[in-house]
């Protein structure tokens, strides 16, 4: 199973046609984009469709509280798929802004995946709410399954802490 993830950075619609070029020229299986924007869902989903991907969900379409999807909370995820996949509700994760996680059951060749893709809101501008992310995404995953799991997303998270306290982050592109 191939799969990319990408945070396309701030909605990506100024990099749109370039990003799509360089998501299908990977020949993946599965796509996981975060930093998806309401606007920019649909455009993604439609161009991904037309290239082979043809099971598609996002944040923004499946969200029960699409009104709260703005300012801070205004990004959310895409997975695209070239097998069957079912979606499953973020409900199970107890986290402040359900929207940042996304997850699908995907009927692969190789037997069922449970795929799930984030993006963990930066601590510097949401203080608590990264930290209450990543634990109650930790909790709903220690769960034991049977079945494959996948996670995958911008976790905002350093690259390397060392022992002395030094930071190492990822270098920009």
């Amino acid at each position: 199973m191939k799969i990319i993830s990408w945070n396309i950075l701030q909605g990506g619609l100024g990099r749109f046609e370039r990003q799509i070029q360089l998501l299908v020229n990977r020949n993946v299986d599965v796509i996981a984009l975060q930093e998806i924007t309401s606007n920019g869902a649909s455009l993604y989903k439609n161009s991904l469709k037309d290239k082979g991907y043809k099971y598609l969900i996002d944040s923004f379409s499946l969200s029960e509280e699409a009104e709260l999807l703005k300012g801070p909370r205004r990004y959310g995820a895409l997975i695209a798929s070239r097998w069957p996949l079912t979606f499953l509700p973020p409900k199970e994760f107890d986290i402040p802004w359900k929207e940042r996680v996304l997850s699908a059951s995907i009927d692969s060749p190789y037997g069922m995946v449970e795929f799930h893709t984030t993006h963990i809101p930066p601590g510097c501008s949401n203080e608590w709410i990264k930290i209450e992310t990543l634990e109650g995404i930790y909790k709903r995953l220690a769960i034991n399954t049977i079945g494959y799991r996948i996670l995958c997303g911008d976790f905002n998270t350093p690259k390397e802490e060392k022992l002395d306290g030094t930071v190492i982050v990822w270098e920009s592109i």
